[in-house]
């Protein structure tokens, strides 16, 4: 299964609650560990909108037309994905559905 292809290519890797999340998001997106570095898209770009907090920030892909918004959460336990991690499957969705992918 894909779950266990994952935790197979992870093996002997440290773990990301010994060494932190950050240093674990650090790498990932160097390309070190298990996976390649994340592509990045040409057409994704960052917005932030107002939240109870403070500002968020999204990022967004967009198709030429639009149709409606798809709004992606990423996963890594909430803890080690980033929104910038996801840009080719942002670009996925917007192809495939018409929809502004955030």
């Amino acid at each position: 299964s894909l779950n266990e292809g994952i935790v197979a290519a992870m093996s002997g890797m440290a773990e990301w609650w010994d060494v932190g999340p950050q240093k674990v998001r650090e790498a990932r997106a160097r390309g070190e560990g298990a996976f390649p570095a994340p592509a990045k898209s040409d057409r994704a770009r960052w917005i932030e909108v107002d939240g109870p907090a403070g500002k968020i920030k999204l990022r967004v892909v967009a198709p030429e037309t639009s149709r409606g918004i798809y709004l992606h959460i990423h996963g890594g336990g909430h803890v080690l994905g980033a929104a910038d991690q996801q840009d080719r499957l942002l670009e996925h969705f917007a192809d495939n559905t018409q929809l502004t992918a955030i």
